[in-house]
């Protein structure tokens, strides 16, 4: 639970945090549509270079085709990685502003 808020200030640096935390929620989210966008394009130069339509996954193409775009799997996954903490993030700043609102 959050600490007793007794001013208007507080109330209004909450809000500001609340509004920070969801924009930066947003470009970490472009963040991950943009990797998840460029990791498609890879693989699909991956399979047109070596004449394939379709990789199973988990069969030893699919394993190949990951292992030679690690790299771009690792940012994407890094990504969705700071996505989901920058959620929690905004989830406990309005949290915050609400039990602070609540108590004022």
């Amino acid at each position: 639970m959050a600490k007793p808020v007794n001013s208007r200030k507080t109330l209004t640096n909450l809000k500001e945090t609340v509004g920070d935390r969801a924009i930066e929620a947003q470009r970490l989210l472009s963040d991950v549509k943009h990797l998840k966008g460029h990791l498609s394009i890879s693989f699909a130069d991956w399979k047109a270079t070596r004449g394939i339509e379709f990789v199973e996954r988990g069969s030893d193409q699919w394993e190949a085709m990951l292992s030679a775009l690690s790299d771009d799997y690792a940012e994407l996954a890094n990504a969705k990685r700071l996505y989901r903490n920058a959620q929690r993030r905004l989830e406990t700043a309005v949290r915050w502003y609400e039990d602070a609102a609540w108590l004022s």
